[in-house]
């Protein structure tokens, strides 16, 4: 089974549970496709798949970028991480 299908996976049993529950929902395709997005950045280049920023599934609000690129940056301080914010 491929890392698709997981996701896919996944996310079908998230929806499922949404369903039997009274929990807040949201669009699981969105969310499924977040992490083919990841996913798809992680095979194209291992050491730049951690500086893109991704669409919230539940809020729509894109992520910013960090400041420095991920092999970069040095300093893994909250104080540094939100720097820009």
């Amino acid at each position: 089974e491929g890392d698709h299908e997981g996701i896919s996976y996944q996310g079908a049993y998230i929806k499922e549970l949404m369903d039997e529950t009274d929990c807040p929902t949201f669009e699981v395709t969105k969310s499924n496709q977040i992490l083919f997005d990841w996913l798809q950045h992680k095979e194209n280049n291992i050491m730049t798949y951690r500086d893109y920023g991704h669409v919230s599934a539940i809020t729509g609000t894109k992520a910013p970028s960090h400041h420095t690129p991920w092999k970069e940056c040095l300093d893994d301080s909250i104080e540094d991480y939100l720097r820009d914010v």
